[in-house]
């Protein structure tokens, strides 16, 4: 899967249209379009911009792969080691706690 592939992925787990992606994402006109007709690949600013708006790693975008290097799949739910490094949390021995949290805000909505 390369990443146009993976960010049309994105897109159709969250029910987002190209014209409302390019709205919200700030991207130029008609980009999405040119990505699925294999006309234009996503540049630098847009994978930055769309890392932001999905709230995934440049690296997933580009390779797939979550920046540890391993395979990454689709997901809403972080473990609670991700969610360390999203809030840049350094110490592991929080880990418990983080993921006692997930586990609150999932019963909890």
């Amino acid at each position: 899967m390369g990443v146009t592939e993976r960010i049309l992925a994105l897109m159709k787990k969250r029910n987002i249209k190209a014209a409302q992606l390019t709205r919200e994402a700030l991207l130029s006109s008609g980009a999405v379009t040119q990505w699925k007709k294999g006309l234009q690949n996503p540049s630098t600013d847009a994978i930055i911009k769309l890392s932001t708006y999905f709230n995934v790693t440049t690296d997933w975008l580009l390779t797939g792969k979550d920046p540890s290097g391993n395979e990454s799949v689709l997901s809403d739910e972080l473990t609670p080691e991700q969610a360390l490094r999203v809030l840049g949390v350094n110490d592991k021995s929080n880990a418990k706690l983080i993921a006692k949290m997930i586990e609150y805000a999932k019963e909890n909505g």
